[in-house]
């Protein structure tokens, strides 16, 4: 060829080149643009989240959905990408090398829909049958029973089919989360399914563990399904919005939907509820005042809610509802645990129960050693209960499930504080922990009184002596916590405690010495409840041994005080 060719031919080369050169720069341009694009959507996302005060576009606004409008056609385009892709997922787990074990985990999850769910039920009856005593916990397990069964079974269900159409691991991790947020919402729907189905009790009103009327059930039986609805819907639709990438518009506008029409069902529910209890005057049953005041309160929570998602603070409003719809579940579900931790121990461990006739035909366990061990482990299981109440309830505001048993940081930061400063919030703890203090003392001290005491064979004297002493040790220990969560230190408590202890010690020796002379009294037992006895000039009945003195009932029917310690020091006629 000619040098002209050549030339010519060359510098289209070179120009070809340049633009190459340029539409793979501009291809890296549009990829670093859409990933900004999506860390800037990501992190608006997470502001959103966190930050409460947060204020979008209103729903009455009609910038609300002309912005929603406008967004539409791309969000459209990344709809149709989403349906492709869920289609390809489709087809490739309906060919022929995946098609085995997508028919078997379809198989399989109708099997345990359909007869795994039935099996469980009659397993469930035989055992409240043949081995539940007859009582009231039967009630219980057949409430615990029923909401695991519903657990289980749908949740292995959708388990088998996830585990069957992924077999062969051909859906990519990023889809899979997306089927994991919708597994995590039908296990949470089920969850909520058996706990209506156990607290409503349709079918069986005698079976019933709250004290509800059918009247109450009739109004209350629809929300359940309603909240079960909306938890898929809002797990599928806020799914397909996060993994298709719609716009930011999309997802603030549908999550404004989804709470207000959650927080509709919340106002109903805690209405319905209030009217009805109001309403129904014939019931022998009475909800407590302050259980009417938490369904009021439960209420006005709800209503500003949805006032605040109307104004367009969709963030607030939903953390405010979401938390309300958790603790009502939760709580819910401790009622039922809490009945159970009373009737489990008193259906397998009270003498009616098996493992209590066993105990004392085989190793002669006394009745009432049974009934101390049932008392006692009640309350163990109450105790961890509203623990583990606590914490969870706790989880939205930043306890997690790890720091459920790292409770003792908090008490060495309390024992160790060494500067004293009175501030807002350490003020308001020490008066959270002396008024939760005291009422824990007065609840142990009630417990003691009415569950443990008549299970023993303990004299009036010994029980209210105990009683007594368990009060005494316990506001001492509330004191001292108190002390130190206003940032007094135990050292310090100590030194001061030292230092009055030689002046009080001698204005306090005769209490002292009546204090030791009573537990003298309650260890050797010289004399108890019921004794005729004579101290100096006087005789009469021991009506009661307390901790500092003794009251003995005269013949005329009054009643003479007496120092234990005269008792101790002196002679005594019984």
């Amino acid at each position: 060829e000619t040098v002209f060719f050549a030339e010519q031919r060359s510098a289209l080369q070179k120009e070809r080149d340049r633009l190459d050169a340029i539409r793979k720069q501009l291809i890296l341009i549009i990829s670093e643009a859409e990933e900004k694009s999506k860390l800037l959507v990501a992190e608006r996302r997470q502001r959103f989240t966190e930050e409460l005060s947060l204020q979008v576009r209103s729903v009455f606004s009609p910038t609300f959905w002309t912005n929603w409008t406008s967004a539409w056609p791309a969000d459209q385009q990344r709809l149709q990408r989403f349906g492709k892709e869920l289609s390809t997922i489709g087809q490739t787990a309906w060919s022929a090398e995946h098609r085995v074990p997508l028919l078997l985990g379809l198989s399989l999850a109708i099997v345990v829909l359909l007869f795994a769910q039935r099996s469980l039920k009659r397993l469930l009856n035989y055992s409240l049958i043949h081995i539940i005593p007859t009582g009231r916990a039967r009630r219980s397990f057949l409430a615990a029973g029923t909401v695991l069964n519903r657990v289980m079974v749908f949740g292995l269900a959708s388990w088998l089919f996830l585990t069957g159409l992924n077999w062969h691991g051909t859906i990519n991790p990023e889809f899979m989360g997306f089927l994991n947020r919708i597994f995590y919402g039908v296990v949470f729907a089920a969850f909520v399914f058996g706990l209506g189905e156990a607290l409503l009790r349709l079918d069986k009103d005698s079976w019933r563990l709250p004290y509800l009327s059918n009247e109450e059930v009739h109004h209350l039986k629809r929300l359940p399904i309603y909240l079960i609805i909306l938890s898929i819907s809002y797990q599928i639709v806020l799914g397909t919005v996060a993994y298709a990438g719609l716009s930011f518009i999309s997802e603030v506008n549908s999550k404004t939907l989804f709470t207000i029409v959650l927080c509709l069902i919340a106002l109903s529910f805690f209405a319905r509820s209030f009217r009805r209890q109001k309403s129904t005057v014939e019931k022998e049953y009475t909800r407590p005042i302050w259980l009417i005041i938490v369904f009021i309160l439960a209420w006005a929570l709800a209503v500003i809610a949805l006032i605040f998602t109307l104004l367009g603070y969709v963030s607030f409003g939903s953390f405010l509802i979401n938390q309300l719809v958790w603790s009502t579940l939760i709580l819910a579900t401790f009622y039922i645990l809490w009945k159970l931790a009373d009737d489990f121990y008193q259906a397998f461990l009270s003498q009616q129960g098996r493992i209590g006739k066993f105990l004392i035909e085989q190793y002669e366990f006394s009745a009432n050693l049974l009934n101390q061990l049932v008392v006692v482990l009640s309350l163990l299981t109450k105790v961890l209960l509203i623990y583990g109440l606590i914490k969870i309830l706790l989880i939205p505001f930043g306890t997690s499930i790890t720091q459920l048993f790292q409770t003792s940081e908090i008490l060495n930061r309390i024992v160790n504080q060494n500067k004293f400063a009175i501030t807002t919030s350490g003020l308001i703890s020490a008066i959270a922990v002396l008024f939760i203090g005291f009422w824990l003392i007065r609840q142990f001290k009630g417990w003691l009184e009415n569950k443990y005491f008549p299970n023993t064979s303990m004299e009036k004297g010994v029980q209210s002596s105990i009683s007594t002493m368990s009060g005494y040790l316990g506001g001492v220990a509330v004191i001292a916590l108190t002390l130190g969560t206003l940032g007094l230190s135990f050292d310090k408590i100590t030194w001061v405690a030292s230092a009055l202890s030689v002046g009080i010690g001698f204005g306090l020796l005769s209490i002292v010495q009546n204090f030791i002379s009573g537990l003298i009294l309650l260890t050797e037992r010289p004399v108890k409840v019921g004794d005729w006895v004579i101290v100096g000039p006087d005789d009469g009945d021991i009506k009661r041994i307390n901790i500092r003195a003794t009251e003995i009932q005269l013949a005329d029917r009054s009643t003479l005080i007496v120092p234990n310690s005269e008792f101790i020091t002196k002679a005594v006629r019984n």
